[in-house]
């Protein structure tokens, strides 16, 4: 028996006003894309700015 696995994340530093729905449909966003480019993917979708 073989198994697949599609992971979609949203990384986020929340805030006070930070609405909870959001960062659950920006990782449900992310899970359809990484089913949608194919088996044994992972999509992160990042709203905190890269550190340099």
């Amino acid at each position: 028996m073989r198994y697949t696995i599609s992971i979609g994340a949203y990384c986020v530093i929340p805030t006070p006003d930070t609405d909870p729905a959001m960062i659950l449909k920006e990782a449900d966003d992310a899970l359809y894309k990484a089913k949608h480019d194919g088996r044994n993917r992972v999509v992160i979708i990042s709203a905190v700015p890269s550190v340099r």
